[in-house]
């Protein structure tokens, strides 16, 4: 029997240069379905490293429960939200400093973090006050308004909810973003067919969300329990699904899987339906053809404006197991004449 290798992917240091692809790769040829340990909260949890694997845990919801944890399953924009354009930037102020917490390196208190989710939670009240007073038609109104068995949602269950659609569609599309720039920057002459052929941007973006998906992971618990890829999972088992390995994985995606290519797409036409950065499944992301239509339009303008664009330091991860995010990117760049 093969020795499985051991990780530590749930503590954020693991993460302070980046995504550990070597890693994950290591786990996906020898033990795609392998017992690991969360040393931040003294547990045992199997992680999933094949997309295949990945696939059929999120396609059995009843087997596989996300209820004991809430995960961001959606990717939602703050107009949509119904979040006046003065208050904006507070807002984003607070949920800076909620998924700061998650980094060790941002020196964010608990008191902070637990204010500005107080924070946002008045928000959400705010909003639904206003709703309740002049009506309105946007995400907000479908979520006060709207039943489910004859019951609507209890006002914890709003404010909850409105919480996991703001961060998700704030936080997901920026790292993105972030993400792809920097990607491109690694690979100048990737940027410079941009330039030449602007008209490769939606191509392009499929292979920045395949190749560095916003989320890290989900957790999932085995309600009973359940075969997967000749590894016994017992009931109240928890799953870690890795999206970043699914997205390399070679059985898939070939041999250069752990290669940046915006002409993946010219060989794989489906690419858009083979990666897993949106999910797959009950949990697939709602709001994938908002996040995809603002990184294009956000593209298609960086590729008309800027030239040249190189590092002036190197980028600054987020130690964080769950959003891949960048902190800092200093970057210089000319013009476009």
């Amino acid at each position: 029997m093969t020795s499985c290798p051991h990780f530590d992917l749930l503590n954020p240091a693991t993460y302070v240069d980046g995504v550990p692809f070597e890693q994950l790769k290591e786990l996906r040829n020898a033990c795609p379905v392998s017992k690991q340990r969360d040393t931040d909260n003294d547990m045992d949890y199997w992680a999933i490293t094949r997309r295949e694997d990945i696939d059929f845990i999120s396609k059995k919801p009843k087997i596989f429960s996300s209820h004991e944890r809430l995960a961001l399953i959606e990717e939602m924009d703050d107009e949509l939200m119904g979040i006046p354009p003065e208050e904006r930037a507070v807002f984003r102020h607070h949920l800076d400093i909620m998924l700061g917490g998650l980094d060790p390196t941002m020196d964010i208190s608990e008191e902070e973090q637990t204010a500005s989710m107080m924070a946002t939670f008045e928000q959400g009240n705010k909003l639904a006050q206003q709703h309740a007073e002049k009506p309105q038609d946007n995400l907000i109104a479908k979520l006060l308004d709207g039943t489910v068995d004859g019951e609507s949602l209890s006002e914890m269950e709003f404010v909850t909810f409105f919480l996991l659609l703001i961060v998700g569609g704030i936080e997901t599309t920026r790292t993105s973003t972030s993400h792809g720039m920097r990607l491109l920057m690694e690979h100048p002459e990737q940027y410079q067919m941009l330039v030449d052929n602007p008209e490769l941007v939606p191509d392009a973006v499929e292979e920045i969300l395949r190749f560095n998906p916003a989320f890290i992971h989900m957790r999932r618990t085995a309600m009973e329990d359940v075969e997967l890829n000749g590894i016994q999972i017992k009931k109240g088992d928890k799953v870690v699904l890795m999206y970043d390995s699914a997205n390399h994985d070679e059985t898939v995606f070939g041999d250069d899987s752990e290669i940046f290519d915006i002409t993946r797409a010219q060989r794989m036409p489906e690419l858009r339906n083979e990666h897993r950065t949106f999910g797959i499944g009950q949990h697939f992301c709602l709001g994938s053809h908002l996040a995809r239509k603002e990184m294009y339009i956000v593209f298609e303008e960086i590729v008309k404006r800027i030239r040249n664009p190189k590092f002036v330091t190197q980028p600054h991860f987020a130690q964080s197991n769950f959003i891949s995010g960048i902190h800092t990117m200093n970057i210089s760049f000319d013009i476009a004449s």
